[in-house]
């Protein structure tokens, strides 16, 4: 009897092989969760116990997180370069330590003044466009005579006009004539011996690009020195001087 029962068993089994398979591993899938669930809970366990043994230490142990952070925000660096190239960093904290006192400096450079540059060039207000000269030496008495005539052209409005004049020169009449307008007329002269100018002051400003002509007379010396107009002699073969 009971080796019929085997026997159907094992014909049963044989003819039903798919469904033997899936109990199984129905059986074992039941069995490992099971398992599983008795691991979690003696883990459970274990965790449950180490929270006990560590309550203590957690309750008297701060951990600075933002603290920290916050201190190191509060710290500020100061770089201080020395002489030699050497640079000393230091580090002052905001909570614990006073601001550093500041000492500015201030330099002052001192500069030498120069005197002022005599400028000997003549004033751009008015430009010379054209000479007429006149000499007249007098080989007798060693002097000369002499008349110009310059023909002027006003850049910009001037009361003035300004000529170069070695003080050699014994300056005679001046007259002043406007080709625009004829109101304009000669007052007086000023001279600069350190620049050697000549200044001729007029009634009123010249309008500019205005075309006037003035006329000087002058004497000097031919023997006064080598500078202009001068004399000079020279020794002929026959032991002559002309």
């Amino acid at each position: 009897m009971v080796n019929q029962l085997l026997q159907q068993s094992k014909d049963w089994v044989l003819r039903n092989k798919v469904a033997t398979f899936l109990s199984v591993a129905l059986f074992a899938m039941v069995i490992t969760t099971i398992a599983l669930a008795v691991s979690n809970n003696s883990n459970a366990s274990d965790l449950e116990e180490c929270e006990v043994l560590l309550a203590p230490f957690l309750s008297t142990t701060n951990v600075p997180t933002t603290e920290s952070s916050d201190a190191a925000t509060n710290e500020q660096q100061t770089t201080t370069e020395g002489t030699g190239g050497a640079t000393t960093t230091t580090t002052v904290s905001m909570d614990t330590s006073p601001l550093p006192e500041v000492t500015t400096v201030t330099s002052v450079s001192t500069t030498t003044t120069t005197p002022d540059v005599i400028n000997y060039r003549l004033p751009d207000d008015t430009i010379p466009l054209h000479y007429d000269l006149l000499l007249h030496p007098d080989l007798e008495k060693n002097t000369f005579a002499g008349t110009v005539k310059i023909t002027i052209w006003s850049v910009r409005a001037t009361d003035q006009v300004v000529l170069h004049s070695h003080e050699l020169l014994t300056i005679g009449r001046i007259t002043f004539k406007c080709l625009n307008e004829s109101t304009y007329t000669y007052l007086n002269t000023n001279v600069d011996r350190e620049r050697d100018f000549l200044k001729i002051n007029l009634n009123k400003a010249l309008v500019a690009n205005y075309i006037s002509e003035l006329t000087i007379d002058f004497t000097g010396k031919l023997d006064a020195g080598i500078v202009g107009f001068y004399s000079s002699s020279y020794s002929d073969g026959n032991g002559g001087t002309k």
